[in-house]
This record gives C-alpha cells, sequence and structure tokens, in this order.
C-alpha cells in the first residue's frame, strides 16, 4: 500500500528571544534614542489577547512601560521580558 511513498515531518521550536522596550524619546540625553523604558510594576503580558487587530498583534500591555525621568535611563534591562515562543510544523507526503 505504501511502496514507493514517503512521509516527511520537520517540527520546529524556538524560545523567545529577549526583548528590551524602550523609551518614545532620548531621556538620558545621550542622542542615541534607544534608552530602555522604565517598568511600571504592571505585568507586561496580562490582558493582552494575542490577536490581530488592523494587522498587527499586541504581544505587550503598553501600561508596563513608561519613559525614564528626563536625565536618567529607564529600569529595564536585558533578558527582563522576552517575546512568546514560536513552535512550527510542516508535513509532507
Amino acid at each position: 500500500m505504501w511502496h514507493g511513498w514517503e512521509l516527511n515531518s520537520l517540527i520546529t521550536f524556538h524560545t523567545g528571544n529577549p526583548y528590551i522596550p524602550v523609551a518614545t524619546s532620548n531621556t538620558s540625553g545621550n542622542g542615541e534614542y534607544a534608552d530602555p523604558a522604565d517598568a511600571t510594576g504592571v505585568s507586561p503580558y496580562a490582558g493582552v489577547s494575542h490577536s490581530i487587530v488592523n494587522g498587527l498583534v499586541q504581544w505587550f500591555n503598553p501600561a508596563a512601560f513608561v519613559n525614564a525621568p528626563q536625565g536618567q535611563y529607564g529600569t529595564l534591562r536585558r533578558g527582563n521580558i522576552s517575546i512568546p515562543d514560536t513552535a512550527i510544523s510542516t508535513s509532507r507526503l
């Protein structure tokens, strides 16, 4: 019955990469415009549905971040939050 037929599959898993929300202005005054934001204490994952709205997916709660005070860097550091994990499965007959 399966003579000459082949079944192939591939499954790939990726853990979420670290993500650093940046301020919307140059709060530190260093001219780089890539200053980390401040955490507000609200969970970055609270109330997020991951539904597609106008072609975009909201992964984080924007209320969890604010700009740092002028002349200072924000409190967030690399690895504080991560983008979601992904899994991809492909099969072929």
